[in-house]
């Protein structure tokens, strides 16, 4: 039986009302319209490439590049993300907290404080149902909270799974929730259209196949499916209209797949299993089938744990736990990588860029995190 929704006398009612006044559909719509365009721009500049691309690249030379350095967390940081607004960071803790932060300024705007082990991962709510700004936080403690977070204040918890939650990730058009789990499931909620709330019972789906863990879990960009990548070495592509199976990539999976990111077209796919990074593309317009572009040569880096594509999806960048980030130009997904040392302590876990290419964002284990330009 799947975990469902679990509410302490602390959170909110269940559903999601609005917590601030918010936008029309209309205006949603029409920010979205432009977000999407901005993603879509030509970004000529990218500072961070530039930089690593110059002869002799060192930490301190990078180090120029760094815009502010955030120091609040007490522990490692886990994951970190930006807003749909492009100005507010979540960063993910194991100190068991999730910091909100001003990315254009640097200031700490708010601590979450509720759950009870590490938060590994965490997700902002957006679409032309959102009716108030939602993150979803995911952690050990097998729970996803809901924060309205311009506030601070929880919408609801989600008692989701029966061991650690792995990830969470809204889909783009604002109307679900996938989550996974080390118990090797995907849960995948159905949120209202147009009323932001989520549906219990029914229409909270469990999806069990995988043999292992699931480690990531993600939306394709035209929504009809969800991708799932487990310990199992192997990648799962569930539908979303009827919760089944339609394929299952296993090719050049060396190890436990750790990441998946898909370019911002859609039709390319970055999978980092193991210590292995592959290029996937779609065949054709089928969004279940796809097949192995490349397989990059990671030799000079120690240990990836992430990748996450620039916006424009010129470039991909990897983050390692050798306190180096690489960078890859995706024209071909064959040029030579560059790859250099960050001032960052105790490896880098995590990165991000924000919606519009601008930051660039780094969290290591040591609680720093770095926002560059």
């Amino acid at each position: 039986m799947p975990c469902l929704c679990k509410k302490k006398a602390s959170d909110d009612a269940y559903e999601l009302e609005p917590a601030i006044p918010h936008a029309s559909e209309s205006e949603e719509q029409h920010n979205l319209e432009n977000l999407d365009r901005a993603e879509k721009r030509p970004h000529n500049d990218f500072n961070l490439y530039l930089t690593m691309g110059q002869a002799g690249s060192s930490a301190s030379q990078f180090d120029e590049r760094v815009l502010f350095t955030l120091e609040g967390h007490k522990k490692a940081i886990l994951n970190v993300e930006v807003g749909p607004d492009g100005k507010t960071l979540a960063t993910c803790s194991a100190d068991c907290t999730v910091g909100l932060w001003n990315i254009t300024t640097g200031e700490l705007l708010r601590t979450l404080v509720g759950h009870e082990k590490p938060v590994t991962n965490c997700a902002f709510m957006w679409g032309p149902s959102l009716k108030t700004p939602i993150l979803a936080t995911a952690s050990e403690d097998g729970d996803v909270i809901l924060w309205h977070y311009d506030s601070g204040k929880r919408a609801a918890r989600l008692a989701v799974h029966c061991k650690a939650v792995t990830d969470c990730v809204f889909a783009k058009d604002g109307r679900a929730l996938a989550t996974s789990s080390l118990d090797g499931t995907i849960c995948h909620y159905r949120i209202k259209p147009g009323a932001g709330e989520f549906v219990p019972g029914q229409e909270t789906r469990t999806l069990r196949g995988h043999q292992g863990a699931v480690n990531v879990v993600a939306f394709s960009l035209d929504n009809r499916y969800i991708f799932s990548g487990s310990d199992d070495k192997s990648i799962r592509i569930w539908s979303r209209e009827s919760s089944k199976c339609e394929n299952t990539l296993t090719d050049s999976l060396g190890g436990e797949v750790r990441c998946l990111r898909f370019a911002p077209h859609g039709e390319s796919l970055v999978v980092l299993a193991g210590d292995a990074l592959s290029v996937w593309e779609m065949e054709g317009v089928n969004t279940t089938q796809w097949r192995i572009k490349n397989v990059l040569d990671t030799q000079q880096v120690k240990r990836l744990k992430m990748v996450c594509f620039i916006p424009d999806g010129m470039y991909f960048v990897g983050c390692s736990s050798d306190n180096s980030v690489t960078v890859w130009d995706s024209s071909g997904y064959n040029k030579r990588a560059k790859t250099s040392q960050t001032p960052h302590q105790e490896g880098i876990l995590s990165c991000c860029f924000d919606p519009y290419g601008k930051h660039f964002i780094t969290g290591d284990g040591t609680g720093i995190t770095r926002i560059w330009v």
